[in-house]
């Protein structure tokens, strides 16, 4: 065995060891006994779940008095049903709006096994998972005999011996499969590349078929990215990785591998249940086809902010107010369906809902309509989400019985959460309720008589036409004990937010005001999220020294470019993998080219570049001039045109140029 495979195999080894520390089954070293490659199952464990969850139902499907080849015949009978409909593409029922068919569906609502000459056979659910109530013995039983098991070196071709790392399953389904590199012989890139190349899905392939398992990760000692989707070299992984100081990448870690905290945060039982009760989710597509839908698995820092929130309030109570400041592309509205859910169906020790109602705030319409799709995906009920229109208007039958007869998500844009605020004030049977308010880009502001009409519904006061008001002003000025009430949770959610929204809903630590989350843009930029609006940007500094250099023929070899930033000129790395932005909703690929410093770029940390103020775009006057006069630029490998007016893109020297 080489070095390399030995460092691989220890790496294995203690991933697997510290799983079954936290809730896994690892028996006989993890070797693949009982794993049936055809169908892609553990047998065993699946009858076991069937078997002793739904005994009637099982008697129809295998019957007591059946034995020998009868019987074994009878039992893989029902395991290749099992198997249609692991492979059956999900789809949204209409009535309940869950996901059926596939991976989710089996999961979550279980099947249906016909049988000619006999009574059909209805199964429940293939897993059960933890109660938000304590205290339904019952299913906290079932979810306690949810067997899930580590299985190492799995083959997933029938024609071949290739086998995967590492599958974690459930109730002998797969769910879960890993590629493992160590950093000391071999990159993340590899294990991407093996999925890519060597794990392509086919007839003789079923572990790899598109749904029939939740999510594939590539691990290394250092990083971490993940695939709900296996398409040979179409396939997209997308980074899982917590972030480091504001930039890509994860801390190191002073007891083991930087990507310790996938196996003993995320992976554990207790968090892993809750990923696939609560966070799996079906996106269908927006072509309407059959085939057109894709799974979702939460991205790391969705998790973690849901999660903390959620601890928060667990540890100290509601009545606090948080601030998620999340960059563009990190995909705050499904981070907002996932928490508002969350929030809705949190109980207390005691078995008490936390909140009565959570009412989700939008600056406008149009997101306000995504935020209520996304929140559809999630709900475990149909009519659990309440949308209140300007249409509607906030004092509409509908609202005011959503609202007292509570445990309902509420979703409005700022234009009516004033008047919902006043309706919660104005009824009787409403104080003293206890609310969750999350609000997308609280400091999004509002002007001339939409700002005035918000206002005067919450301070009997004159407003200047001209002002503009936010949802952070809307609290601030709200003279009543509603705002800082005890009863009232508030959630804020933004990209860039500004001081008073820090002050107001921000944590004060020290002498100064902080997130209680953060997901930077130089992160989301890194990541391959969303693209870097000041990539090939020069000085005017280095168009002086170009033309200078120009003019007295000097070799582009000799230019040298002040840096006066001190930043160092950073080449990209090994071309990463392409990756959706914004949750899958489109492709960026790695630049090829270099990116060159600019003396305006700010915090810089290890040859990475943040941008300065939360994502602002701030200039010299020089640059302004500069663009103004529609002057040229000198680029390492070519002459770029430097941006006009019109917000157009132009090509020189075969690189991409952003016109402003």
């Amino acid at each position: 065995m080489s070095h390399a495979q030995l460092m691989e195999l220890e790496f294995e080894e203690n991933l697997c060891s510290e799983l079954a520390e936290r809730g896994w089954l690892y028996e006989d070293d993890g070797k693949p006994t009982g794993w049936d490659v055809g169908l892609a199952i553990v047998p065993a464990d699946t009858l076991h779940w069937l078997a002793a969850q739904y005994p009637d139902e099982y008697e129809k499907a295998v019957p007591g008095d059946l034995v020998a080849e009868a019987r074994s015949d009878a039992e893989r009978k029902l395991l290749e049903h099992v198997t249609k409909e692991l492979a059956k593409t999900t789809r949204m029922d209409p009535t309940t709006g869950h996901p059926v068919g596939g991976l989710l569906g089996v999961l979550r609502k279980g099947f249906s096994y016909a049988q000619i000459g006999r009574p059909t056979a209805k199964f429940g659910p293939m897993m059960a998972f933890p109660p938000a109530n304590p205290n339904l013995t019952e299913v906290v039983e079932a979810a306690a005999a949810v067997r899930l098991r580590i299985l190492r070196q799995v083959r997933f071709d029938t024609k071949t011996n290739e086998s995967i790392d590492v599958v974690l399953l459930a109730n002998g389904l797969p769910v879960v499969t890993l590629e493992l590199k160590t950093d000391n012989t071999q990159t993340v890139n590899h294990a991407i590349r093996q999925y890519k190349e060597d794990r392509k899905p086919g007839r003789s392939r079923p572990l790899l078929a598109p749904g029939r398992a939740l999510v594939h990760f590539a691990v290394s000692n250092d990083l971490v990215y993940m695939t709900t989707k296996l398409e040979g070299g179409d396939t997209v992984f997308l980074p899982f990785n917590q972030g480091d100081d504001g930039h890509e990448g994860n801390p190191p870690s002073s007891t083991g591998s930087s990507t310790n905290y996938l196996w003993r945060e995320i992976l554990a039982r207790p968090t892993f249940m809750r990923i696939l009760k609560d966070f799996a989710l079906f996106e269908p597509g927006k072509s309407g086809k059959k085939d057109d839908g894709r799974l979702i698995f939460p991205r790391f820092h969705q998790m973690r902010t849901v999660e903390r929130v959620v601890a928060d309030i667990e540890a100290n109570g509601p009545g606090k107010r948080y601030l998620v400041w999340h960059s563009a592309g990190s995909g705050k509205t499904k981070t907002i369906a996932w928490l508002s859910h969350r929030l809705i169906r949190h109980m207390s020790a005691e078995s008490k809902s936390t909140f009565d109602s959570v009412i989700v705030v939008t600056d406008r319409t149009v997101l306000d309509e995504n935020i209520r799709d996304d929140m559809n995906l999630v709900q475990s009920s149909k009519g659990l989400v309440v949308a209140v229109g300007e249409k509607s208007g906030a004092k509409s039958p509908q609202l005011k019985k959503a609202l007292i007869e509570g445990d309902h998500i509420i979703t409005c844009t700022l234009q009516t959460f004033p008047e919902v605020m006043k309706l919660i004030e104005d009824t009787e049977e409403l104080r003293g309720r206890r609310w969750a308010v999350v609000a997308d880009e609280a400091h999004s502001s509002q002007s001339g008589s939409a700002a005035k009409q918000l206002k005067e519904l919450l301070v009997d006061v004159e407003v200047d036409p001209d002002e503009e008001i936010s949802a952070d002003d809307l609290l601030a000025a709200k003279d009543s004990a509603i705002a800082a009430s005890a009863n009232i949770t508030f959630v804020a959610l933004t990209a860039t937010p500004k001081g008073k929204t820090l002050r107001l809903f921000g944590t004060h630590v020290g002498d100064r005001w902080e997130a209680f989350d953060t997901y930077t843009m130089a992160q989301a930029i890194e990541e391959g999220f969303i693209l870097d609006v000041l990539t090939n940007y020069s000085t005017y500094d280095m168009f002086l020294r170009v033309k200078n250099a120009l003019d007295s023929e000097e070799s582009e070899s000799e230019i040298q470019v002040h840096r006066r930033s001190g930043l160092k000129h950073r080449p990209l790395r090994e071309a990463a993998p392409d990756r959706d932005r914004a949750e899958g909703a489109g492709r960026c690929r790695a630049l090829p080219q270099e990116r060159a410093a600019a003396p305006w770029r700010a915090g810089a940390r290890h040859g990475r570049d943040e941008l300065a103020g939360g994502g602002a775009e701030l200039v010299t006057e020089d640059e302004r001039l500069h663009r103004r006069e529609g002057l040229r630029l000198a680029h390492p490998r070519g002459v770029l045109g430097l941006a006009d007016r019109r917000g157009r893109r132009e090509r020189h020297g075969g690189v991409r140029q952003r016109r402003e």
